[in-house]
């Protein structure tokens, strides 16, 4: 063999080996990006569930995201968002207490709650009496009659009639009397609407007010007051407590300063929010269709009285942002003055709302345990600071 063809045949052989190398390096190159991607997909499919989970918790709607189990704020720290001047918070008594004559609306109000008949034939009916009687209504002669006896009526309401009321007033117990009573044409009565009726009205008597004295007060308000100077004050320090309650309340957004809000946070209380108003929608729809045999709205922002779904979203986004902002005022003066919730705290709170043991656990599933008490730490919180604040 010539010495060329020995060159050749051996460049031939190089090719070969250099060849099989980058196969053998190909296939090891695509053997490694096997075991690769059969690590990474899987991996990469669990992290996009981990997402997906992620993302799907913080959209869906849930109320007792941001509260632990006794009403607190969990993951945020109120100090960080917000300051609440509590020193600043005074208030006038006098401008709290009520007027005399609110006092002594609510006792005349009491006193006709507990009316009797009397048994003095020498009272006489007067316009706003209440007063029993019997009475039978004759309309053409026979052909329609509505008989009446021991009815609770009302002198000068008209439900009548203002004949009716008219011929009642300066009547005693025992008297008879005799009225005609001129129905209009739309009279929710079609056998009546527009006759003339013949009332025969027999009064039975009068119902008065009982006397204000201390056997009063000791029979329908012993849990309060044994005395009527007693019974009366408790009327004025109920009104007191009250207005100073609500003086509290709105006092402390005006002494608070809000650096900002927490996103999340702001973003579910506008989804608790928009639920809310669902709720609502639904259930008023719920009693117009049972009382009117139709709905009332056919959107959330009808229901809320605005004009469109642009207005009724920016007037849901400022109510999600007082809502999150008096959630960290509350929050910043539990934590400054070690306000901490028991299950007794909220079981008593709810109760005395009327719950049962037993509709407050359904509420708790519904909402969730911290949505539910954090309106309990609020009246806490205010309840707080009724004692602290300044009266002057």
């Amino acid at each position: 063999m010539s010495e060329t063809n020995v060159n050749t045949e051996l460049s031939r052989s190089k090719q070969k080996r250099i060849e099989q190398e980058k196969n053998r390096q190909e296939a090891r190159r695509q053997a490694a990006m096997a075991r690769f991607w059969s690590v990474a997909i899987p991996g990469l499919i669990v992290l996009a569930i981990i997402v997906g989970v992620v993302v799907w918790r913080q959209s869906r709607l849930d109320y007792s995201r941001y509260y632990n189990d006794y009403g607190a704020l969990k993951g945020i720290s109120a100090s960080g968002h917000v300051t609440v001047n509590t020193g600043a918070m005074s208030f006038s008594r006098a401008e709290l207490l009520p007027e005399d004559s609110k006092v002594e609306s609510d006792i005349a109000s009491d006193l006709s709650s507990h009316q009797t008949l009397s048994d003095d034939g020498t009272l006489s009916i007067a316009d706003g009496d209440k007063v029993r009687i019997s009475y039978t209504a004759t309309i053409d002669e026979e052909s329609y009659k509505d008989v009446s006896e021991g009815t609770d009526y009302t002198v000068g309401s008209g439900e009548i009639g203002e004949e009716f009321d008219d011929v009642l007033i300066g009547c005693v117990m025992g008297d008879d009397v005799s009225t005609t009573v001129s129905f209009p044409d739309d009279y929710e009565d079609a056998s009546a609407a527009g006759k003339v009726a013949e009332y025969d009205i027999h009064v039975e008597g009068i119902y008065v007010d009982p006397v204000l004295d201390d056997s009063y007060v000791k029979e329908y308000h012993s849990d309060k007051a044994s005395t009527v100077e007693e019974y009366r004050q408790s009327i004025i320090d109920g009104y007191y407590e009250s207005s100073l309650r609500d003086a509290v309340s709105k006092s402390i957004s005006v002494n608070s300063t809000v650096s900002s809000v927490p996103d999340g946070y702001l973003k579910n209380c506008e989804r608790v929010l928009r639920a809310e108003d669902l709720e609502q929608m639904n259930y008023m729809n719920s009693l117009y269709q049972q009382m009117l045999g139709y709905v009332a709205y056919n959107s959330v922002y009808e229901s809320r009285g605005l004009a469109d779904e642009e207005a009724y979203n920016a007037e849901l986004k400022e109510r999600a942002r007082i809502e999150a902002e008096r959630g960290m005022e509350i929050q910043y003066i539990a934590d400054q003055a070690g306000i901490v919730l028991t299950d007794a705290d909220v079981t008593a709170y709810y109760v005395d709302k009327g719950y049962t043991e037993e509709s407050l656990k359904e509420l708790q599933n519904s909402r969730g345990k911290g949505y539910v008490a954090h309106a309990v730490l609020e009246q806490k919180v205010i309840d707080h600071l009724m004692q602290t604040v300044t009266i002057n």
